[in-house]
């Protein structure tokens, strides 16, 4: 007979019930990401279609603002949709940093230009102030992502004829960091709030937010893109004065050693955003 005292049993009985249950949470995991991902997939189909049939109906000559509304509603529902896919992302760990040398400046004129319709709109200004920088190894899908989500909130939350400044410099207060800032002159954050607002499906609870479409993703999303990055993002904000959101990204020295020029020098051709630039 061999004797094996039985704690050893009872130990083994443990780590064995341990690695099952551990199993069955994986696969809960990764069903429920299946799940997520399939449903959504399934929905973009449809809604890219009729927000093609909606863009056809609008070369036509059809009723302009019935078309702008089909269309804005589809958009809203892509955004949610991808919302959703990038959080099932997250929550199975499948999201990894596709790094590239690229000029954030870029990034941020290109996200400029595409609000530029909505800005007009509410004939609200924008105001930027952008330093000549090198290039940094990000993830520009991303990236854009985030500079994008906090421009378009600025546009939601602020009144008629308001001011929002993005601006981009190397970090003063923190050496060997970039430092990216949105700011507007909107109703601003109240400081309960404020704590909260990073958080998963968090939307403030004030008269604005109730008529004001979104998933409470957004934030929580481009928080989490931006510490993939070794980043931060914060926000301040006075109630009645507006808000500002800051994202600091660290700077690759080993990149900046291998350009001798700053990136917005590079391209002739494009006049970077200097100074006081407005776009209205």
């Amino acid at each position: 007979y061999v004797f094996v005292p039985y704690r050893l049993i009872m130990e083994y009985k443990k780590r064995w019930q341990f690695q099952k249950k551990h199993e069955v949470l994986v696969q809960v995991e990764e069903l429920k990401g299946n799940f997520m991902s399939l449903i959504t997939h399934d929905l973009k189909t449809p809604v890219a279609r009729i927000q093609g049939m909606a863009e056809v109906l609008g070369r036509s000559g059809a009723d302009s603002k019935i078309v702008a509304e089909i269309l804005g509603s589809t958009e809203e529902l892509n955004r949610f949709i991808t919302s959703i896919l990038e959080l099932a992302k997250i929550e199975s760990n499948r999201i990894e940093l596709a790094r590239q040398s690229k000029d954030v400046n870029k990034i941020i004129e290109d996200c400029i230009h595409k609000f530029e319709f909505q800005a007009r709109a509410k004939q609200i200004t924008f105001v930027t102030d952008l330093e000549p920088l090198f290039p940094i190894r990000i993830d520009a899908q991303l990236i854009t992502k985030v500079i994008s989500n906090l421009i378009d909130n600025a546009l939601k939350y602020s009144p008629e004829k308001a001011r929002i400044s993005i601006e981009s410099r190397e970090s003063t207060e923190i050496p060997g960091f970039l430092e990216i800032t949105v700011t507007d002159t909107g109703h601003g954050i109240g400081q309960n709030d404020l704590s909260h607002l990073f958080g998963k499906f968090y939307r403030p609870k004030n008269d604005i937010t109730m008529t004001t479409k979104g998933t409470g993703l957004g934030l929580y999303l481009s928080r989490y893109f931006v510490e993939l990055h070794k980043g931060t993002l914060t926000a301040e904000s006075v109630e009645g004065k507006g808000s500002m959101f800051t994202i600091l990204l660290p700077l690759d020295e080993t990149e900046i050693l291998n350009n001798a020029i700053p990136s917005a020098d590079q391209d002739g051709e494009r006049n970077l955003f200097k100074g006081d630039n407005a776009y209205v």
